[in-house]
C-alpha cells in the first residue's frame, strides 16, 4: 500500500497545519486532519477475485488440452488465484476494483474508530471535528462531535467531502482540505467563540499512520 503521508508534500502539510492553528485561534473547535494509507485490507474482495481467477484460468487450460491430468488443472486454478491475489495487494490495481459502496462503508467505519481511538470526542465542549482522507480509496470522511454536529447538519458534512473528493481527483488534496478547513471554521467561530481559557486539546500537525 502507499505511505500514510504521501497525499500532501512537506510544504501542503505545513499549510495545513497552519490553518487548523489559525482556525483554533477563531474558536474553541478542535480539528484533526488524518491520512491513512487505506481503511481496510480487503482481504475478501482480494479473495473473492483470486477464486474467480483461479476457476477461469482452470476452464481454461481444460479447455485448451483436456487430456491432462486433473491435477495438473488443480495447479493450474491454486497458482492463478495466487497470482491475482498477490497482484491484488498492489494498491493501485485493488483501488480499481473495489465496489464503492464497500470502500464507503469501510473508509466510514475506519474514520468511526479513528475518532474515538484519538479522543476527540473527548474535547470539552464536544466540539472535535475529525477530517479523514483515505489515499487508496481516494474517499474523504469528516466526523464532528455532538456540539459540532447541532450545527453543521448532514447536507453541510456531504458538501465538505464532495469539494474535498474532487479535489483530491484533481491532484489538488490540500487545496480542497484548507478550503474545507477555513469553511468549518466559519462556523465553529461563529457557534463556538473561544474561551478565555481555552486550550489547545489535540494536536495540530496533520495525522498519518
Amino acid at each position: 500500500m502507499v505511505n500514510g503521508m504521501a497525499l500532501f508534500s512537506t510544504a501542503d502539510r505545513g499549510r495545513i497545519e497552519g490553518v487548523v492553528a489559525e482556525q483554533e485561534r477563531r474558536t474553541s473547535g478542535e480539528l484533526v486532519v488524518l491520512v491513512v494509507p487505506s481503511s481496510d485490507s480487503y482481504l475478501d474482495v482480494r479473495m473473492a477475485f483470486a477464486a474467480l481467477a483461479g476457476l477461469a484460468v482452470g476452464e481454461i487450460v481444460h479447455a485448451m488440452a483436456p487430456a491432462l491430468d486433473a491435477a495438473v488443472v488443480l495447479w493450474a486454478v491454486f497458482l492463478g488465484g495466487v497470482a491475482v491475489f498477490a497482484l491484488l495487494g498492489i494498491g493501485a490495481v485493488l483501488g480499481r476494483v473495489l465496489p464503492g459502496a464497500r470502500t464507503q462503508s469501510a473508509v466510514e467505519r475506519r474514520a468511526r474508530e479513528e475518532f474515538f481511538a484519538r479522543g476527540i470526542f473527548e474535547t470539552r465542549d464536544r466540539t472535535g471535528v475529525l477530517l479523514m482522507l483515505s489515499e487508496l480509496e481516494r474517499t474523504v470522511a469528516l466526523w464532528g462531535d455532538a456540539g459540532v454536529h447541532r450545527v453543521l447538519h448532514d447536507e453541510g458534512w456531504q458538501r465538505h467531502v464532495g469539494q474535498i473528493v474532487e479535489s483530491v481527483r484533481r491532484d489538488q488534496a490540500a487545496d480542497g482540505v484548507v478550503t474545507a478547513l477555513e469553511q468549518i471554521g466559519d462556523v465553529l467561530a461563529a457557534h463556538f467563540p473561544p474561551r478565555p481559557d481555552d486550550t489547545n486539546e489535540l494536536p495540530d500537525a496533520v495525522q498519518g499512520v
